[in-house]
């Protein structure tokens, strides 16, 4: 009688049969929804990295970007794919996700002690010795991160996006005061590594708030053979996948050393991270609505191509237009100490343009459950990308950030090719969703160039006046496409932006994007 109690109390945090009633409502609300949460963290970011930046050097932000890489890899072990076991599944009961719980502390535990045992191997290997500490302050990280996996993939299993929001703003927020606190005491690097052990920990302990579900003892007999298959696979695709986005990191620190490293890591986050704000919420709002619509083909293929189309909208022009106010963006933002990262932050555009509609095959796979045909493409990549970084390491980080571009966008062409394959999507139907905002973007950012030879002023204005140029611009073409103009009738027509971006996640439902 107690097991059938406890049994109905938990119900709740498993059922998604109450989200097929109004998955297109729901879609609206999650898109206004996590497009606002982006948004703050977005202005957090760029507050915290601009302060950040001018209170510590280079070599403060390299030193943990050595560690940093190595964390990661560690970190990303924990988990095992099974968070997203949890997500993609029809249906889970309390004692799968429990045991899948229990994996995943367990794993976290021997991972974290590992990495903190290890932690004077890193200074060896990096041949700085500060980096024995840093490495084992990073290794709680670990464990926090396994304490959050699976409430948070029961929060997107249920799209409950209003709390995703507060469990990613939160801590974000947290770690930046925290980080510049520490800066501005004079902790140096330590106050970088104090913002990461305090965002990873408000992390979890938001995540449980959010997520009242308890876990139980893990049960041997719970059923989740598959799911460890299944994140097995997954698991062996995001190790591949992290090490070709981390070892051009670690190549750097240990031949170039932390300067070098902390140019190049801050090129990179910068670029890379309004095209994360972007990909996360996108992510987390498609990936549980597509692995909901997997035995539905014409449905399926409706909502990945305006989806992906919707992406490029908004990531290809932000990627165009950091490529032609680069100088700009960098000395603004960061200050002039930190002018060597141009030119780094122009040579990687090139990747971060793919890296808008990057998750789009990964989409396929996970949702379709074709975890293994995931790993057999990251273990062909992953080597071709390494030999591009250390070819390209013959001419430093520029080197590295060129050979980043040219591997990643040859990799993906046949990841997304083989992705379609066997799938609802027609490849050339992808290709046509992308011609019109590549085309437009493009386009905008030749405007913006010539409009920078008419004009010589301070760099705050000239960033200014090229984003003015630049959305001008891009808006006038995409007005002369059909798709063009839906797009911006819903984003910037339609009562502001919250209810333009909802607009689109309705158009994408229903499948009258275009």
């Amino acid at each position: 009688m107690a097991e059938t109690v406890t049994s109905t109390s938990t119900a709740r945090f498993f059922d998604t049969a109450h989200l097929h009633a109004d998955l297109k409502e729901r879609s609206i609300r999650g898109g206004v929804v996590t497009f606002c949460g982006q948004f703050a963290k977005l202005l957090i970011q760029i507050g915290s990295t601009a302060m950040l930046a001018r209170l510590l050097t280079p070599s403060d932000f390299g030193v943990v970007a050595m560690v940093s890489a190595v964390t990661g890899f560690f970190g990303s072990l924990g988990d095992l794919g099974l968070s997203s076991a949890t997500i993609q599944r029809t249906e889970v009961t309390h004692e799968q996700v429990s045991t899948l719980f229990w994996i995943n502390i367990a794993v976290s535990l021997f991972i974290s002690v590992v990495f903190a045992c290890l932690a004077p191997e890193v200074a060896w290997f990096y041949h700085d010795p500060r980096l024995t500490g840093v490495a084992l302050a990073s290794a709680a990280g670990i464990l926090f991160n396994g304490l959050t996996f699976q409430h948070y993939a029961l929060l997107v299993r249920q799209m409950r996006f209003g709390a995703m929001a507060v469990v990613q703003t939160l801590p974000m927020l947290t770690g930046a005061v925290v980080g510049v606190a520490l800066a501005v005491a004079g902790w140096s690097y330590w106050a970088l590594v104090v913002m990461g052990i305090a965002q990873a920990g408000t992390t979890a302990l938001t995540a449980w708030i959010a997520v009242r579900w308890k876990p139980g003892l893990p049960n041997r007999n719970s059923g989740v053979g598959t799911m460890l298959a299944f994140g097995g696979h997954l698991t062996g695709f995001d190790v591949l996948s992290y090490l070709t986005r981390n070892a051009d990191n670690i190549l750097i620190g240990r031949f170039l050393g932390p300067g070098p490293l902390g140019i190049y890591a801050k090129a990179y986050g910068l670029l890379m991270f309004p095209v994360q704000q972007i990909n996360a919420p996108v992510n987390g709002v498609v990936l549980p609505a597509l692995s909901r619509l997997q035995h539905q083909p014409v449905q399926y293929r409706r909502y990945f191509l305006r989806a992906v189309e919707g992406l490029a909208f908004i990531g290809m022009p932000i990627c165009m237009f950091s490529f032609v106010a680069a100088q700009p963006i960098v000395l603004v933002l960061l200050g002039p100490k930190w002018s060597g990262a141009v030119f780094v932050f122009r040579l990687l555009v090139p990747g971060a343009l793919i890296g808008t509609i990057n998750s789009a095959p990964a989409w396929i796979f996970t949702s379709l459950g074709r975890t293994g045909r995931q790993l057999f493409w990251a273990m062909l990549s992953t080597p071709t990308i390494l030999v591009g970084f250390l070819i390209g390491l013959k001419w430093g980080t520029a080197g590295v950030a060129a050979s980043f571009s040219i591997s990643f966008c040859f990799c993906f062409a046949l990841f997304t090719w083989d992705a379609c394959r066997h799938s609802p999507v027609d490849l050339r139907d992808l290709a046509a969703a992308l011609l019109v905002p590549l085309c437009a973007s493009t386009l905008a950012a030749f405007v913006t160039y010539f409009s920078q030879c008419l004009l010589h002023i301070s760099m705050g204005a000239k960033l200014a006046s090229d984003g003015l140029v630049f959305v001008v611009a891009y808006a006038c073409l995409c007005i002369a496409f059909p798709t063009g103009r839906s797009f911006l009738t819903l984003l910037l027509i339609r009562s502001g932006l919250g209810t333009g971006i909802g607009e689109i996640s309705k158009q994408v439902n229903s499948g009258d994007f275009r």
